[in-house]
Protein backbone atom coordinates (compact mmCIF):
# COMPACT_ATOMS: atom_id res chain seq x y z
CA UNK A 1 0.00 0.00 0.00
CA UNK A 2 1.37 3.53 -0.63
CA UNK A 3 2.03 6.04 1.45
CA UNK A 4 -0.77 8.39 0.06
CA UNK A 5 -2.92 5.51 0.18
CA UNK A 6 -2.23 4.77 3.56
CA UNK A 7 -2.99 8.26 4.76
CA UNK A 8 -6.35 8.56 2.31
CA UNK A 9 -7.34 5.13 4.51
CA UNK A 10 -6.51 6.95 7.70
CA UNK A 11 -8.36 10.13 6.76
CA UNK A 12 -11.66 8.25 6.11
CA UNK A 13 -11.26 6.52 9.16
CA UNK A 14 -11.04 9.55 11.47
CA UNK A 15 -14.26 10.92 9.16
CA UNK A 16 -16.43 7.96 9.78
CA UNK A 17 -15.53 7.88 13.96
CA UNK A 18 -16.32 11.50 14.00
CA UNK A 19 -19.34 10.90 12.38
CA UNK A 20 -20.51 8.30 14.58
CA UNK A 21 -19.79 10.12 17.72
CA UNK A 22 -21.24 13.32 16.71
CA UNK A 23 -24.42 12.58 14.05
CA UNK A 24 -24.39 12.15 10.40
CA UNK A 25 -22.01 15.31 8.71
CA UNK A 26 -23.41 16.54 5.78
CA UNK A 27 -21.36 16.26 2.70
CA UNK A 28 -19.73 20.06 2.95
CA UNK A 29 -18.24 19.17 6.71
CA UNK A 30 -17.28 15.67 5.69
CA UNK A 31 -15.48 17.71 2.72
CA UNK A 32 -14.31 20.34 4.51
CA UNK A 33 -12.70 17.60 7.70
CA UNK A 34 -11.32 15.52 5.03
CA UNK A 35 -9.20 18.58 3.46
CA UNK A 36 -8.28 19.73 7.00
CA UNK A 37 -7.69 16.14 7.89
CA UNK A 38 -4.43 15.73 5.50
CA UNK A 39 -2.54 19.04 6.61
CA UNK A 40 -2.95 17.36 11.12
CA UNK A 41 0.49 17.13 12.50
CA UNK A 42 0.71 15.82 16.05
CA UNK A 43 3.32 17.77 17.93
CA UNK A 44 5.03 15.64 21.10
CA UNK A 45 5.45 19.22 22.39
CA UNK A 46 3.40 20.57 24.62
CA UNK A 47 1.65 23.80 24.65
CA UNK A 48 0.53 25.60 27.95
CA UNK A 49 0.02 22.59 30.33
CA UNK A 50 -2.87 21.08 30.98
CA UNK A 51 -4.67 22.04 34.08
CA UNK A 52 -3.54 25.89 34.05
CA UNK A 53 -4.94 28.91 34.30
CA UNK A 54 -4.61 31.73 31.89
CA UNK A 55 -6.11 35.30 32.03
CA UNK A 56 -9.26 35.38 30.01
CA UNK A 57 -9.03 37.21 26.50
CA UNK A 58 -10.56 40.13 26.06
CA UNK A 59 -9.80 41.63 28.77
CA UNK A 60 -6.94 44.56 27.91
CA UNK A 61 -7.27 44.31 24.60
CA UNK A 62 -5.81 40.46 24.30
CA UNK A 63 -8.11 39.15 21.76
CA UNK A 64 -8.32 40.49 18.21
CA UNK A 65 -10.13 39.69 15.14
CA UNK A 66 -8.95 40.73 11.69
CA UNK A 67 -10.95 43.95 9.81
CA UNK A 68 -9.88 45.19 6.90
CA UNK A 69 -6.13 45.44 7.28
CA UNK A 70 -6.80 46.20 10.50
CA UNK A 71 -6.99 44.35 13.84
CA UNK A 72 -9.86 44.95 16.09
CA UNK A 73 -10.39 44.26 19.87
CA UNK A 74 -13.10 42.11 20.24
CA UNK A 75 -14.19 39.87 23.83
CA UNK A 76 -15.43 36.79 24.01
CA UNK A 77 -19.05 35.96 23.43
CA UNK A 78 -20.86 35.06 26.29
CA UNK A 79 -22.65 32.29 25.60
CA UNK A 80 -18.52 30.34 25.12
CA UNK A 81 -17.89 27.59 26.93
CA UNK A 82 -15.22 26.36 25.26
CA UNK A 83 -12.26 27.68 23.23
CA UNK A 84 -10.14 25.65 20.98
CA UNK A 85 -6.47 26.94 20.28
CA UNK A 86 -5.62 26.95 16.78
CA UNK A 87 -1.58 27.40 17.04
CA UNK A 88 -0.52 28.24 13.67
CA UNK A 89 2.04 30.15 11.61
CA UNK A 90 2.48 31.95 7.93
CA UNK A 91 4.78 29.60 7.09
CA UNK A 92 3.19 26.29 7.92
CA UNK A 93 2.47 25.32 4.32
CA UNK A 94 -0.02 22.42 5.88
CA UNK A 95 -1.75 25.04 8.12
CA UNK A 96 -3.13 27.29 4.61
CA UNK A 97 -4.99 23.86 3.78
CA UNK A 98 -6.08 23.57 7.34
CA UNK A 99 -7.50 27.16 8.07
CA UNK A 100 -9.33 26.19 4.31
CA UNK A 101 -11.09 23.55 5.81
CA UNK A 102 -11.83 24.66 8.88
CA UNK A 103 -13.41 27.99 7.44
CA UNK A 104 -15.46 26.10 5.04
CA UNK A 105 -16.43 23.66 8.53
CA UNK A 106 -17.18 26.24 11.10
CA UNK A 107 -21.35 26.86 10.03
CA UNK A 108 -21.64 23.48 10.37
CA UNK A 109 -19.60 23.20 13.86
CA UNK A 110 -21.25 25.61 15.28
CA UNK A 111 -24.80 23.71 14.69
CA UNK A 112 -23.23 20.54 15.89
CA UNK A 113 -21.12 22.27 18.75
CA UNK A 114 -23.09 25.61 20.05
CA UNK A 115 -21.15 26.98 23.19
CA UNK A 116 -17.34 26.03 21.13
CA UNK A 117 -15.55 29.38 19.57
CA UNK A 118 -11.98 28.78 17.85
CA UNK A 119 -8.81 30.98 19.10
CA UNK A 120 -5.70 31.65 16.72
CA UNK A 121 -2.11 31.23 18.90
CA UNK A 122 0.00 32.75 15.84
CA UNK A 123 3.48 31.16 15.80
CA UNK A 124 5.17 33.57 14.06
CA UNK A 125 8.49 34.96 15.51
CA UNK A 126 7.59 39.07 15.71
CA UNK A 127 4.49 41.10 16.91
CA UNK A 128 4.98 42.35 13.17
CA UNK A 129 4.80 38.92 11.64
CA UNK A 130 1.93 37.80 13.91
CA UNK A 131 -0.57 40.72 12.88
CA UNK A 132 0.41 40.41 9.24
CA UNK A 133 -0.72 36.81 9.42
CA UNK A 134 -3.94 37.12 11.28
CA UNK A 135 -4.77 39.82 8.61
CA UNK A 136 -3.24 37.80 5.99
CA UNK A 137 -5.62 34.91 6.85
CA UNK A 138 -9.00 36.32 7.57
CA UNK A 139 -10.60 33.68 9.72
CA UNK A 140 -13.52 33.93 10.95
CA UNK A 141 -13.01 33.91 14.87
CA UNK A 142 -10.63 36.02 16.72
CA UNK A 143 -7.18 35.63 17.51
CA UNK A 144 -4.51 36.26 20.39
CA UNK A 145 -2.84 39.41 19.98
CA UNK A 146 0.14 40.12 18.26
CA UNK A 147 1.44 42.18 20.96
CA UNK A 148 -0.11 40.21 23.96
CA UNK A 149 2.23 37.40 24.13
CA UNK A 150 4.79 39.17 26.61
CA UNK A 151 1.99 39.56 29.42
CA UNK A 152 2.37 37.31 32.17
CA UNK A 153 1.02 33.53 32.05
CA UNK A 154 0.88 33.83 27.92
CA UNK A 155 4.48 32.56 26.78
CA UNK A 156 4.53 29.05 25.11
CA UNK A 157 7.44 27.02 23.69
CA UNK A 158 7.92 28.70 20.26
CA UNK A 159 8.97 25.44 18.97
CA UNK A 160 5.69 23.65 19.07
CA UNK A 161 4.48 21.45 15.89
CA UNK A 162 1.70 22.70 13.23
CA UNK A 163 -1.14 22.58 12.90
CA UNK A 164 -2.22 21.82 16.42
CA UNK A 165 -5.09 22.40 18.67
CA UNK A 166 -5.75 22.82 22.64
CA UNK A 167 -9.05 23.25 24.50
CA UNK A 168 -9.47 25.37 27.26
CA UNK A 169 -12.89 25.86 29.45
CA UNK A 170 -14.03 28.89 29.66
CA UNK A 171 -14.43 29.83 33.70
CA UNK A 172 -15.80 33.38 35.10
CA UNK A 173 -12.26 35.33 34.98
CA UNK A 174 -9.76 32.76 33.68
CA UNK A 175 -9.33 30.04 31.09
CA UNK A 176 -7.81 26.31 32.16
CA UNK A 177 -6.47 23.98 29.87
CA UNK A 178 -8.39 20.92 29.88
CA UNK A 179 -6.36 19.15 27.27
CA UNK A 180 -3.00 19.10 26.16
CA UNK A 181 -2.04 19.38 22.54
CA UNK A 182 -4.01 17.51 20.10
CA UNK A 183 -4.81 16.52 16.90
CA UNK A 184 -7.94 18.49 15.00
CA UNK A 185 -9.82 14.70 15.46
CA UNK A 186 -9.15 14.40 19.12
CA UNK A 187 -10.12 17.83 19.97
CA UNK A 188 -13.42 17.96 18.41
CA UNK A 189 -14.28 14.74 20.12
CA UNK A 190 -13.66 15.99 23.22
CA UNK A 191 -15.38 19.25 22.90
CA UNK A 192 -18.33 17.50 21.95
CA UNK A 193 -18.23 15.13 24.57
CA UNK A 194 -17.29 17.98 27.02
CA UNK A 195 -20.16 20.48 25.66
CA UNK A 196 -22.68 17.71 26.17
CA UNK A 197 -21.76 16.66 29.72
CA UNK A 198 -21.83 20.86 30.68
CA UNK A 199 -25.21 20.95 29.31
CA UNK A 200 -26.72 17.78 31.41
CA UNK A 201 -25.01 19.33 34.41
CA UNK A 202 -25.60 22.78 33.85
Amino acid sequence: MSMGHAIQELSLSVLESISSLMFPFEKSLKSALFLLLGGVLLSPLSGFEQGVYLPRPGHEGLLVEASGFHLKEVAIAPETKVLIFYYSASWCAPCKSMSQGLKEALPNLNELMPGFQFITYSLDHSPGERGKHLKGTDLPWPAINPNGYDREGWQINPKIGTPSFQVFAVEADHLKAITSIADIETVLKFTHDYLIAARSHG
